[in-house]
């Protein structure tokens, strides 16, 4: 398993508690009635409520899971972001396209001053340098890590990383995954024309409607979780490739 995909499962650990099997606490309950002897014609009038008991099960179920997918997906960007500046940081001197970045002489002066022996010079010039890019106020070159396809050209363009070649699929699914988040956290749910028409134009089989909530089920938080972890597989390993290090994600 490599650093990223430690560091995410590390930092999805306290979410773990919503893939364990949901124990119906109307079998529980019934254990104890049957225990307490009690009457057959009431427990079979008990028995009766098991099907809305399910029901109620799985609605828990699905809000639990719903929120969970929130945190992971925030989860997910932090550690995008996390990537990037541990790559900037450890591997500045093998940055490319850095167009933009300045390096005023008060601060080269500065830095010098606090290093006199050198050692630390090339972190605080990557600091700037991380500084400068997340800081950046224009809305066409600010980095956007719930953006994939902005997230695979900025790793492309800074370090050559190409986590696009023989992944459509997946940055397609994480995509969807990433509309599926912005409609549950700012639409409270509901579905609009905007995610139809984003969400058509990536996965043709999408079924959701107009007006209807999205509803995120273990099997679809699982299956999220799943891409995730194959997305920094896919980026780990070309960064290893590229000789690049990343030893300070945790």
């Amino acid at each position: 398993m490599g650093k990223i995909v430690e560091a995410f499962y590390s930092r999805t650990e306290s979410l773990k508690v919503i893939f364990e099997s949901y124990s119906s606490l109307h079998e529980v309950y019934r254990g104890v009635l049957v225990a307490a002897n009690v009457s057959q014609d009431k427990m079979a009038l008990y028995d009766k409520t098991k099907k809305s008991a399910k029901a109620k099960q799985q609605e828990l179920s699905d809000s639990l899971h719903t929120q969970a997918f929130i945190l992971m997906t925030g989860g997910v960007e932090a550690l995008l972001k996390d990537v990037l500046e541990d790559l900037i940081l450890e591997n500045l001197i093998k940055m490319n396209n850095i167009g933009g970045i300045v390096f005023t002489l008060d601060e080269m002066k500065k830095i010098i001053e606090k290093n006199e022996q050198g050692d630390f010079v090339s972190i605080q010039l990557a600091e700037s340098v991380i500084r400068q890019i997340f800081n950046n106020k224009n809305a066409n070159e600010k980095i956007n890590f719930q953006n994939i396809q902005t997230t695979a050209a900025t790793f492309q363009r800074m370090f050559g990383i190409d986590i696009s070649s023989d992944n459509e699929d997946l940055l397609k699914r994480i995509a969807l995954i990433w509309m599926k988040r912005h409609v549950l956290v700012h639409s409270d749910g509901v579905v609009d024309a905007r995610y139809l028409n984003n969400s058509k134009k990536i996965v043709a089989s999408e079924t959701e409607r107009e007006g209807e909530r999205i509803v995120i089920t273990k099997s679809l938080y699982d299956e999220a979780k799943d891409d995730f972890i194959a997305l920094f597989c896919v980026i780990e390993d070309t960064i290893t490739k590229k000789g690049l290090k990343i030893d300070g994600i945790g």
